[in-house]
């Protein structure tokens, strides 16, 4: 069934036209925009550093997913889900009031609900490490390639990465700790 949306020509509900004084020549006109109840939808505006995907499934918007709008119906009970990309963690979300961490409920009760998930980026921590002369130092994850004329001896991890270090000695030499 329709629903009405909104009054053209006339700020007041219910629309009331006074025709009282309108001319032969003059006629007052007033419109009406009615919506399926089924067109009640939400739009996640597409976060650049992470995902948001929805419970009924229809929305998968960010980090190549593209649907970010979709027609749940009027009165649907909607659960957002977002996931941080690499490096980032979830912060909050705009335009929902019953969110809890990364999950927010939304019960579809106005014709478009805009929502954004925030996403802020996890500090990075310097690492440095010695140069040596007769042998390498090297990082997993990459970012460190120290010695034998390579010279990153510095690099930024992201908080709470499990950086491993490998020596490996030139030619002639082994490694002493």
């Amino acid at each position: 069934f329709l629903l009405l949306q909104l009054w053209h020509h006339c700020g007041l509900l219910p629309c009331f036209v006074v025709s009282e004084g309108v001319s032969a020549e003059g006629e007052e006109s007033v419109g009406a925009k009615f919506f399926a109840s089924t067109d009640y939808a939400i739009q996640v505006v597409r976060p650049p550093n992470g995902q948001v995907t929805s419970q009924p499934a229809g929305i998968l918007c960010g980090l190549g997913g593209k649907n970010c709008r979709f027609n749940f119906g009027k009165g649907a009970q909607v659960v957002l889900m977002a996931t941080p990309k690499d490096g980032f963690d979830f912060l909050r979300w705009v335009g929902c009031a019953n969110s809890d961490q990364a999950t927010c409920s939304i019960s579809v009760d106005q014709p478009l609900t805009k929502i954004s998930a925030v996403f802020k980026a996890k500090p990075k921590f310097p690492l440095k490490v010695s140069k040596t002369r007769n042998g390498s130092i090297a990082s997993s994850p990459k970012g460190l390639q120290c010695g034998n004329n390579k010279t990153a001896c510095r690099a930024l991890f992201v908080s709470g990465t499990t950086v491993v270090l490998t020596a490996t000695p030139t030619q002639d030499h082994q490694f002493a700790g």
